[in-house]
């Protein structure tokens, strides 16, 4: 009898194994499938923030321009005012200084609004190999469980088939035992 409940234990002990191998699989497959929605949430928020640095980009260059237009025609006023000839000389020379200064912080700013829009891109990539990494340790680990509780179900078939083959090759021997009792008593 002590072999039959070994081997069933050893039965279940497999059939348990199965089970945590399956649960361990739809785990992986569940944090597979979040990675991936926030793998599309993150892509989709640095669109938006691309879009915003570019668009802050347009808006500060416009304004800059706007800004040294008005400084350039404040200072034509001025020298006009003082009676100076706009078109040569030093008034024409402060004119272009000031426009060349523009021309170079318009440079300045569209450089840093792509310095960060190309980060975002990094950060972008670096997002995507994350997803990548993860759903590959994901799917490793529900293939190691499954190969776990695959090779746990077999050992307990084993170890049943070890116990009932014992206990089956110990019944002729406890049927004789039983029949020589009672015949012992009939006497």
């Amino acid at each position: 009898m002590a072999y039959q409940g070994q081997g069933l234990g050893a039965l279940g002990s497999g059939l348990s194994g199965i089970g945590s191998a399956f649960a361990a699989k739809e785990n992986a497959r569940a944090q597979r499938a979040l990675n991936d929605a926030q793998g599309r949430i993150n892509q989709k928020l640095i669109g938006v923030k691309k879009r915003d640095v570019i668009h802050r980009m347009d808006r500060d260059i416009y304004n800059y321009k706007t800004k040294i237009n008005q400084t350039i025609g404040s200072q034509r006023a001025k020298m006009a005012a003082l009676g100076l000839d706009l078109e040569s000389g030093s008034a024409l020379d402060i004119q272009m200084d000031t426009a060349w200064v523009g021309a170079q912080d318009e440079i300045t700013i569209r450089t840093n609004a792509w310095k960060e829009a190309f980060g975002l891109d990094t950060q972008s990539l670096s997002f995507d190999a994350q997803n990548a990494f993860s759903n590959l340790t994901g799917r490793q680990q529900a293939n190691s469980a499954m190969l776990a509780g695959t090779t746990s179900a077999f050992a307990g078939g084993m170890k049943f088939g070890s116990e009932y083959g014992k206990w089956s090759s110990s019944q002729p021997a406890q049927k004789e035992q039983s029949y020589n009792h009672i015949q012992g008593s009939g006497r």
